[in-house]
């Protein structure tokens, strides 16, 4: 019985004893004067080491909102909205678009806005010209020949 207990106490013991000699170790190097008065920090080091930690304090909060992020993309990422309902009744609706001496934008506007995929009835579109330039017969045109379109 004597033997079983000490095989049980000898791993305990030399544990017990080298987490002591450790953490003596470190509280010995932390109490250490050997190399007191060597090195004072001054308003240099201050003024280089004090924005340093901040841009690092804002640069390690930054990393951590990045893996915020990803983690609530994964977590979330199978929430997917159903698609809307199909519209029964479309609304009327009007586009202005105001321009002054356009003359070359007016053309891909009018465009862009031809290929609308909206009810025709329904929708108003408006040039407001007050250009002092030929912007106004270039949009005229423009307007002429997608309204003989549809």
């Amino acid at each position: 019985m004597d033997q079983l207990s000490n095989v049980y106490t000898t791993p305990l013991l030399s544990v017990a004893l080298a987490t002591q000699n450790s953490l003596s170790h470190y509280w010995h190097k932390i109490t250490d004067k050997t190399f007191a008065g060597i090195y004072h920090a001054n308003a240099f080091d201050l003024a280089m080491m004090i924005p340093y930690f901040i841009v690092l304090f804002v640069l390690a909060i930054y990393g951590l909102h990045r893996y915020w992020l990803v983690y609530d993309y994964f977590a979330y990422a199978k929430n997917v909205p159903p698609s809307p309902p199909e519209v029964k009744e479309w609304p009327r609706i009007t586009i202005q678009l105001p321009i002054f001496n356009e003359r070359y934008v007016i053309e891909r506007l009018v465009e862009a806005i031809s290929h609308f995929d909206y009810p025709a009835g329904l929708l108003d579109v408006q040039v407001l010209d007050d250009s002092t330039d030929e912007t106004q017969q270039v949009a005229r045109a423009c307007v002429d020949r997608h309204a003989a379109q549809r």
